[in-house]
């Protein structure tokens, strides 16, 4: 084997390594961007648990094709960057969005996540999504607030009931 098609090979396999182990997969333009705002852009990410990589597509091709990815081959086009990770990827699409304000060249073209293919549209009405920890406190206040009004309607009727024998009793001993 000529080093040349072993070095494509040990990339494929770290291509379909990463894409294994990642939950998500974000694919980006970076055209027009030097490698210090490259590496502030990485840097952003790595705090979300993501990474970024700058892909050969034939390679990355290859990878998804022996993952048994094909529905992706289509986002692959031009220079492209892929971020993966395994936090959380409505987080990360905002920080994306968010870059892609400081860095014109920067631009969040599509995503697979959770099996479904997103296009640039559906990845920026993710990036509009409320985050985890927010979403999980409108659930927590949706199953709370029915509780809440049946406990104050059932302690309203105690309070009448027990407000109601006062006045008896008061009655009573006034006679």
């Amino acid at each position: 084997m000529k080093i040349g098609t072993l070095t494509r090979q040990l990339m494929v396999d770290e291509y379909k390594k990463r894409i294994q182990s990642s939950q998500y997969i974000l694919f980006t333009n970076f055209k027009g961007i030097n490698a210090i705002a490259m590496n502030d852009i990485r840097t952003k990410l790595r705090k979300l648990s993501s990474e970024m990589t700058v892909v050969r597509n034939n390679l990355l091709r290859r990878a998804l094709y022996e993952l048994q990815l094909q529905e992706i081959l289509d986002c692959i086009q031009g220079e492209l960057g892929i971020i993966y990770g395994t936090g959380d990827p409505v987080q990360v699409a905002k920080q994306l969005k968010d870059l892609s304000k400081e860095h014109e060249g920067l631009k969040l073209r599509a995503g697979y996540l959770e099996g479904k293919v997103f296009d640039e549209k559906g990845m920026l009405r993710i990036a509009d999504l409320p985050s985890r920890e927010v979403l999980y406190t409108q659930v927590v206040g949706l199953i709370k607030s029915p509780i809440s009004n049946l406990v104050y309607i059932l302690k309203a009727n105690i309070n009448a009931l027990v407000n109601a024998l006062r006045q008896i009793k008061e009655k009573k001993e006034s006679q």
